[in-house]
C-alpha cells in the first residue's frame, strides 16, 4: 500500500483541489468532505475526509474504497499535527487486494519511527528515518494527506521547498510554484479556491508537475 506509484500519485493530485481551514484558537467541529478519486481521468473510488482543529493541533481522518487498479479498502487513516502543522503521528488500517496492511508512525523531533504489518504470519517491519521536523506525512495513494499540503500552501511563497515524508520509503520534496485564484460553482455553493503549482521531486525520479 505504502510504496510510491508516480502515475497514481499524479492522478490523485490532479483530481483534488483541497483547502484546509485557517488557524483558530478554540476547538472546532470537523470539516468534512467527500471526494471522487480519478486515475487518468477515470473514477476509481471515493474517500471521505474530515479535518478537525483543537487547541493541541490538527487531526485529519478518512475512510474510502478504491477499485482497480488499486483494489484498496481504507478502513482508517489518521494523521495528527501540532498547531504549526508539524507532524506527530500517522495510522493507516487498509486492505490491499484482499491482504491487510497496517502502518503506525510516530514522530519525535527529527526521528520518524514506523511499524508496518501485512498479512497474518508475515513479519512486521520496523524502521526509523531522520526527517525534517516540519515534514508533511505523505503515504500514497491516499487523498487525505493533501489536506496538510493545502494548509501549508496557504502561506508558502513560490520557490519554497516542502519536505514530504513517505513512511517506509523516505523523503522527497515539493517545490512551490505560482498561485492563482478560482471560483468553482457546485450544486450547493461557490468555492473560492486557490490553485498552486507544485513540482514533486523524488530521488532518482523525473519531476512530477501537479496543482
Amino acid at each position: 500500500v505504502f510504496h510510491c506509484t508516480r502515475a497514481v500519485m499524479a492522478g490523485l493530485l490532479a483530481s483534488a483541489a483541497l483547502l484546509a481551514p485557517a488557524g483558530r484558537a478554540a476547538a472546532q467541529p470537523p470539516q468534512e468532505s467527500a471526494f471522487t478519486i480519478l486515475v487518468r481521468g477515470t473514477a476509481v473510488g471515493n474517500e471521505q475526509i474530515a479535518v478537525q482543529e483543537s487547541p493541541e493541533g490538527w487531526t485529519i481522518t478518512s475512510t474510502g474504497r478504491f477499485g482497480p487498479p488499486l483494489d484498496l479498502i481504507l478502513r482508517q487513516f489518521k494523521a495528527r499535527y501540532d498547531r504549526e502543522w508539524r507532524p506527530l503521528e500517522l495510522t493507516i488500517d487498509a486492505t490491499l487486494r484482499g491482504q491487510p496492511s497496517f502502518l503506525a508512525t510516530t514522530v519525535a523531533g527529527t526521528t520518524a519511527s514506523s511499524e508496518l504489518a501485512g498479512a497474518p504470519g508475515t513479519e512486521r517491519v520496523r524502521r526509523s528515518d531522520t526527517i525534517d521536523p516540519a515534514a508533511i506525512l505523505m503515504p500514497n495513494p491516499f487523498v487525505a494527506p493533501y489536506e496538510a499540503v493545502a494548509a501549508r500552501l496557504r502561506t508558502a511563497a513560490p520557490g519554497t521547498a516542502l519536505s514530504l515524508y513517505q513512511p517506509g520509503q523516505g523523503s522527497f520534496t515539493g517545490v512551490v510554484g505560482a498561485s492563482s485564484t478560482e471560483r468553482i460553482q457546485t450544486v450547493d455553493r461557490v468555492i473560492e479556491a486557490k490553485r498552486t503549482a507544485l513540482t514533486l521531486q523524488a530521488a532518482s525520479q523525473p519531476p512530477t508537475e501537479a496543482e
